[in-house]
């Protein structure tokens, strides 16, 4: 007769554990300062290119592409549009002189690399080019990219010092003439 008494109450206090449990919201991420709609959100939304060299850097690998695909434009006027703008935004004389610089040189780099490349202009690539190219053509510089993830984990950051690579391969281990380098005789049966 105890035991059936003591077996009702047991069965209750476990059924409104467990019950607490499913619906408070209690979890591990609850503990640790996340939720679930955290963890399941999309990525951040993009942010607008504020360097002035990477817009810059920008308008001509899409003037040199749209030129190598054979799209009709004005590859002079686009740069002149383009450095208009940037002087409306602000930018002195000296800033101005160092953007054109920038561009001229990131167009010159940009069509060598594509100049020899045959195969250049087919498949989806044409489209994305025109896509560009109409919107710098509208005097729209603005461009978007994702911002970099910061990840504050301990070992963040751990690979992309600036000098990782004299770590990894130290340059008396490149060497040509293989100085500092120690090598072993392979061994012998005797």
């Amino acid at each position: 007769m105890t035991a059936r008494f003591l077996t009702l109450p047991i069965l209750l206090a476990t059924s409104a554990l467990l019950a607490a449990c499913s619906g408070s919201g209690l979890s591990t991420a609850s503990i640790t300062g996340q939720s679930a709609e955290t963890k399941s959100a999309l990525p951040p939304a993009p942010v607008a290119v504020t360097d002035p060299r990477r817009r810059a850097i920008r308008v001509a690998e899409i003037s040199a592409r749209a030129e190598k695909c054979g799209f009709n434009f004005d590859p002079m006027r686009l740069r002149t549009n383009y450095l208009a703008s940037e002087v409306q935004g602000g930018l002195d004389a000296v800033q101005v002189a160092q953007i054109t610089t920038v561009y001229d040189r990131a167009r010159e780099v940009t069509w060598r690399e594509v100049a020899g490349d045959e195969g250049y202009c087919y498949g989806s690539r044409p489209a994305q080019v025109k896509a560009d190219l109409s919107k710098v053509l509208a005097n729209d510089f603005v461009f978007l990219e994702q911002p970099k993830k910061n990840d504050q984990g301990f070992f963040a950051g751990l690979m992309d010092s600036p000098g990782r690579n004299d770590r990894i391969n130290p340059g008396w281990a490149s060497s040509a003439s293989g100085e500092g380098i120690v090598t072993r005789k392979p061994r012998t049966e005797e």
